[in-house]
């Protein structure tokens, strides 16, 4: 047996949430299929081993003498009517004759009778399907995954109203049509938006309040955003950076979620710089030389932070941002061949790719990383080897030159 032995998840109809059971294992229910509902003016009850009965309970019922009522199902109510061998209320009838009812539903519309002359259709092929979808997906949840059938979610990267509360952002954004947002938690710019996220790091009372203040609006957290460069020469920024990564990391994990956006970062050229140099497209040694000492910059950081996200199950995202070491698919592949990175990816936003020239479904194409071969940096040593096998002035040859198309 494959199938779980038991499972509940918690799901929304509409205006509604509901919890649903299930159990393979529970003793005494050989074939129970059960619902109950509370609704604003009461409730009702179904159980499959009695099927021509309902069980009722009404608000308004007579104070003192309220409580369940059994209802019998017959010819005066919706579904079964017109479909039982004794068409009259209070006969009753059992969970065979339901399978009676299926069979006459069925040829009814094989035969092509009317709908409204009709018993009620049976479940369609597409209704099954949807059915898989639904039970696919919470497997997914399960697993912490997003699935193929899910809905998109259609956000705003919440930078553009930092000048307004976040309640009042929230509704910017639901009054749109979009159902997510992306917070900036630290980098170049302020957690205007989650300035408690210290609080939400060290407690989980703060997480969950934090979370609660999405809750009716319609809007969920879709990634936190740190956007900055922590590979920066200045070693003030650098460092600030680096640890707005970590702490953003901690918060997603906080809160439920599993990705952090960020940009690679650019160093200097050379130790001692005072500002980030960005090798575009390098065609002589001194260029080479300038990459191969940011990269071996970047190799050591991005390793000990694909560690850390592995560690608290989110995964990194970086922005194919110009004036990064990562901007293009080359880079991105790169950078996980020499860290071996399983928790650092790419962050699709199709923007900075227009601003390249670059072909968006190309680069998606390009940025596959489950194939790529990896290893993890290595000693220091292995950048002297390689300034040590290059002639002078030796060239990038066209096959890996860097161009600003990606």
């Amino acid at each position: 047996m494959t199938n779980d032995d038991y499972a509940t998840y918690t799901a929304h109809f509409g205006d509604t949430t509901g919890s649903l059971e299930v159990s393979r294992v529970a003793a005494g229910y050989p074939n129970a299929l059960n619902f109950e509902v509370f609704c604003e003016n009461g409730a009702a009850s179904f159980h499959q081993d009695t099927p021509s009965q309902i069980r009722l309970y009404l608000h308004d019922d007579e104070p003192g003498k309220n409580g369940y009522r059994t209802v019998n199902l017959g010819g005066d109510h919706p579904y079964v009517a017109g479909g039982l061998p004794i068409d009259v209320s209070g006969v009753g009838f059992g969970q065979n004759e339901g399978f009676a009812f299926q069979a006459r539903a069925f040829l009814e519309e094989v035969a092509g009778i009317d709908e409204a002359k009709s018993l009620p259709r049976n479940a369609s092929l597409d209704e099954g399907v949807h059915n898989m979808e639904i039970l696919a997906a919470v497997a997914g949840v399960g697993r912490g995954q997003r699935n193929e059938g899910d809905p998109m979610i259609l956000g705003v990267y919440n930078a553009v109203l930092h000048d307004r509360p976040l309640e009042d952002a929230l509704k910017v954004i639901g009054g749109l049509g979009l159902n997510g947002i992306e917070i900036n938690s630290g980098g170049f710019l302020p957690p205007t938006h989650i300035p408690n996220i210290d609080d939400i790091v060290a407690s989980p009372a703060a997480a969950k309040a934090y979370l609660a203040r999405f809750e009716g609006t319609g809007v969920e957290i879709a990634g936190l955003n740190c956007n900055g460069n922590p590979l920066h020469p200045n070693k003030a920024i650098a460092a600030k950076h680096a640890e707005d990564v970590r702490r953003s990391i901690r918060a997603a994990a906080a809160l439920g979620q599993n990705r952090v956006v960020t940009m690679s970062g650019l160093p200097g050229g050379e130790p001692g710089a005072t500002h980030p140099n960005w090798i575009v497209n390098a065609w002589n040694s001194a260029a080479l030389d300038v990459l191969d000492y940011q990269w071996e910059i970047a190799a050591t950081f991005w390793s000990e932070i694909d560690q850390f996200a592995k560690d608290h199950g989110v995964k990194v995202a970086l922005e194919l941002h110009p004036q990064n070491i990562v901007f293009n698919t080359r880079d991105i592949r790169k950078l996980v061949e020499l860290t071996g990175a399983t928790h650092v990816g790419v962050e699709m936003d199709a923007s900075h790719l227009f601003w390249q020239q670059a072909d968006p479904v190309a680069v998606v194409a390009g940025t596959r990383l489950a194939d790529l071969p990896r290893r993890r940096q290595g000693h220091p040593d292995q950048h002297r080897e390689r300034q040590a096998q290059r002639r002078p002035g030796q060239r990038l040859p066209p096959a890996v030159a860097r161009t600003s198309r990606g």
